[in-house]
């Protein structure tokens, strides 16, 4: 009647079966031999788990078997001792409910979460962020700060000119605390303008120009900017009650103002910047970034990955994407070079290729998909740069792929609400799974049920993230900072409030945090829980497919396909489909080979073949800007 769809690799109706045998011992008696009851191991289940009861009262016996295709000993080996825990806990506790039943000893969960936590390393709490740029400019003051095109400024020339324009935003009675709007092109003005308003004791909010209109009249009306640096070229065209001053208007200006340093009147807890976050339903969040929280991110950076004073870094990431902030700010106040590319070269692979060769590039950092557009603009030769990928989740396939052509390859992971980054974890060629790693400096990261429980090492929960990068909160929405930043269930291991992300993982062997997607990307269909992001790898892995991505829609499995052109050749969604053979039977050998991977209920009904997959200004896919309307190959 439920009309379940069959499928030979699973059992069709009842997966799991719990049986009781228990009392058979008891009639079984051999004069003068003791004995023991055994069940003969099978070779072959007909269920996924079957889990047998017998022995006696006295002597409980629990038996195990299962699907060696589905699941690991070690796997089965920490279900058993979870359940024989749950067991004990009723017995002693029997008004005990459920959801209070931890699945292992509170205690070992505990001294694992404080031995993987164990990140606390002293840095200088009360500086604030020029302080640290201040101090490579004391020591590296002649070495090349910045380069962008046939532009090159040392750290001194750096300084001094962010110095004058510090000077004048204060004859212009910008004061510490007030908040400045940035909206310019990716020029030198734009690191300088970055840095002038730090020293000024102002707080940014970094704005890409090319963002919608209304979004930015939003950002500046929502933080109550005071000013808006811009250019002749953006002028008067965002409405707001910030007062707007041009690039053009103001430089000739700077050489009337002082280059010494300023030490304006703030502290560490003082606003660094407000970042708009993107891509999410609604209007924009705008999250605060104190300046310890800045400080503690780039000096753990600087040790690992790391950084010195001999690198050179590209910055391809807009303004407007915090991990920005680490391309940016990491150089400079490690003497590093500091490489600007304009906003059209880091649209394109073939030129961030020729600028990493011809510049010596030694590190950049960028998201999956600018990653592929590079090895799909002709790279194949291995470099000596040091890769940091983040944003989205690394596919094994990419990761092997940069593996091979870098000097090292790191995995970021990180929400805007914790400070750029928040764990990192080098992936090297034998990796099998990749992980995000362990937390950075001052940092703590949480696996939690919906109870805030904390799960143990192969559990999937939340994440969660505590430490000296958490933001104070949103800017002017005290719900939402309330709903996402909640109190550490765990005061004796860190203290403060952790940030809820929204993203489910869990605690691999040795303590290091594998991501598995967004819970909002979880779906339900027909009664199954499914994670898209599974069925996305699934798909990656079929010959002939370079990018997949997954979505429901009314109930159904659609998959949004690019070929890699080894087979079936990308096809515009505006034009029409037709019955083609190669189509269909390119079609044909992908369901076939995910249906080794998955079960029948995640395999997709619907096919959409795209050249590209629509990107955020950030370089994350975006799923909201998939066609929902577009003729598509149907498996019915």
């Amino acid at each position: 009647m439920l009309n379940i769809a069959r499928d030979s690799s699973r059992v069709p109706l009842v997966p799991l079966v719990f049986n009781i045998d228990m009392g058979l011992d008891d009639g079984v008696a051999f004069e003068g031999l003791t004995h023991k009851l055994l069940y003969n191991p099978r070779e072959y289940e007909s269920f996924e788990i079957f889990i047998n009861a017998s022995g006696s009262e006295q002597s409980l016996v629990l038996e195990w078997s299962y699907n060696t295709q589905l699941f690991k000993p070690a796997t089965i080996r920490r279900m058993m001792n979870e359940f024989e825990f749950m067991l004990q806990s009723i017995v002693n506790e029997p008004a005990i409910k459920i959801k209070d039943i931890p699945l292992k000893p509170l205690s070992e969960i505990y001294e694992k979460l404080k031995l993987w936590n164990d990140t606390a390393s002293d840095y200088p709490k009360e500086k604030v962020f020029q302080d640290l740029f201040y101090d490579a400019v004391n020591e590296y003051g002649e070495n090349t700060a910045l380069r962008f095109n046939d532009q090159i400024f040392s750290y001194k020339n750096l300084n001094e000119t962010s110095n004058q324009l510090a000077a004048l935003l204060s004859d212009q009675n910008v004061k510490p605390g007030d908040i400045i709007g940035l909206a310019v092109d990716r020029t030198p003005e734009m690191i300088i303008a970055l840095l002038a308003i730090m020293k000024s004791g102002a707080a940014y909010v970094p704005i890409d120009p090319l963002y919608p209109q209304k979004r930015i009249e939003f950002m500046l009306q929502a933080s109550s900017a005071k000013i808006l640096i811009t250019s002749n070229k953006y002028k008067d065209q965002f409405q707001s009650a910030a007062d707007e001053l041009l690039i053009e208007d103001i430089w000739p200006k700077l050489s009337s103002y002082p280059k010494e340093n300023i030490k304006a009147k703030i502290n560490s807890n003082s606003l660094a910047y407000i970042l708009y976050t993107s891509g999410s339903t609604g209007d924009p969040k705008g999250v605060q970034i104190e300046h310890h929280s800045l400080v503690n991110f780039l000096l753990s950076m600087k040790k690992k990955p790391g950084i010195n004073d001999r690198d050179s870094l590209l910055a391809i990431t807009t303004i407007s994407f915090d991990i920005a902030g680490l391309e940016l700010y990491l150089p400079l106040i490690s003497g590093a070079e500091l490489v600007l590319a304009d906003a059209e070269s880091a649209k394109d692979g073939r030129i961030l290729l020729e600028i990493i060769e011809n510049q010596n590039i030694s590190m950049m950092q960028a998201t999956p998909s600018t990653w592929r557009m590079m090895i799909e603009a002709g790279w194949e030769r291995k470099l000596p740069i040091k890769i940091l990928c983040g944003g989205e989740a690394l596919p094994k396939d990419l990761a092997d792929k940069l593996v091979a052509r870098s000097g090292s390859l790191w995995n970021m992971y990180g929400p805007t609400e914790t400070t750029i980054w928040s764990a990192a974890k080098q992936i090297i060629a034998d990796d099998e799974t990749i992980t995000i790693g362990r937390p950075i400096d001052n940092t703590q990261i949480y696996i939690l049920d919906d109870y805030l429980k904390a799960l143990p090492e192969g559990s999937i929960g939340e994440i969660y993230i505590g430490g000296d990068g958490v933001a104070r909160g949103y800017l002017n929405r005290s719900d939402l900072t309330n709903e996402r930043f909640v109190d550490n269930p765990f005061p004796e291991l860190s203290e403060g409030k952790i940030y809820r992300t929204g993203d489910l993982g869990k605690f691999v062997e040795g303590g290091e945090v594998q991501c598995l997607g967004r819970i909002d990307h979880q779906v339900k269909i027909r009664g199954y829980r499914i994670e898209l992001g599974e069925i996305e790898q699934a798909l990656i892995k079929q010959e002939g497919i370079k990018e997949a991505v997954v979505i429901a829609l009314q109930e159904r499995l659609v998959a949004y396909v690019v070929p890699d052109g080894s087979g079936v050749q990308a096809t515009s969604i505006n034009n029409e489909y037709n019955e083609d053979l190669q189509i269909q039977q390119q079609l044909e050998k992908w369901k076939h080979g995910i249906k080794d991977l998955l079960p029948e209920y995640m395999l997709p009904r619907d096919f959409v073949f795209l050249k590209t997959l629509p990107l955020t200004p950030n370089g994350k896919i975006d799923r909201n800007a998939l066609p929902s309307q577009c003729k598509m190959l149907k498996d019915e």
